[in-house]
């Protein structure tokens, strides 16, 4: 029995430490999440990633992927125009808060790319704000057709992260696309996972 155990939890770390480190990338404008644009709701699940909203109820907004399609050269599937709220898109002037949960546990997030965020409105441009980080699509900033924008944020351990707007009624701005990888496993997780490799070995040898 004990040698089943040991090799149950050998094997469950061997798989933790393949799947750590691989980079993943959600595409918010892809088939997995159209049931966000079916469902009236504020809650939507998908695998080990929800997402939840405040200030209105999700939406997909699958009737208008114009944005998304004006940028679709970056690969995005396009079935609709990414994650918003209410109406299409997350506005502060609404009060609209975005939050994505990691069920899983904490993961590294390398960038989050958004949509409808345009440099030229208002003159000093759109922004969002991403864990209480503000970052503004200026004139000059790397903006491509359908206000599509790799913000290059990037945060470590996270269990969840929220998008929201500036204190103005035109910085809105609809979530695209993630990137995220699982942590490399730690020291004492590969000690752990080295001395039941031992162990198995040297119970298979008796």
């Amino acid at each position: 029995m004990k040698l089943l155990k040991s090799t149950a939890l050998f094997l469950l770390l061997a798989s933790s430490s393949v799947q750590a480190g691989m980079i993943n990338v959600i595409d918010f404008t892809g088939n997995d999440w159209t049931g966000v644009g079916q469902n009236v709701t504020d809650e939507f699940t998908f695998g080990d990633i929800k997402l939840s909203s405040s200030g209105g109820n999700l939406t997909f907004n699958d009737s208008d992927s114009a944005g998304c399609t004006a940028a679709s050269v970056l690969g995005l599937a396009c079935i609709g125009d990414g994650i918003g709220i209410s109406n299409d898109e997350i506005t502060q002037g609404g009060g609209q808060v975005l939050t994505i949960s990691f069920l899983g546990g904490p993961v590294d997030i390398l960038d989050v790319h958004l949509l409808d965020l345009f440099a030229t409105e208002q003159l000093s441009g759109e922004i969002a704000i991403i864990n209480g980080t503000a970052s503004a699509a200026l004139d000059g900033s790397a903006n491509a057709a359908g206000g599509y924008w790799a913000t290059g944020l990037g945060f470590t351990g996270v269990t969840s992260i929220t998008l929201s707007g500036n204190a103005d009624k035109f910085s809105d701005y609809s979530l695209a696309r993630i990137a995220y990888k699982v942590p490399e496993p730690t020291v004492i997780s590969l000690f752990a996972l080295g001395l039941l490799g031992l162990g198995f070995a040297r119970r298979r040898k008796a």
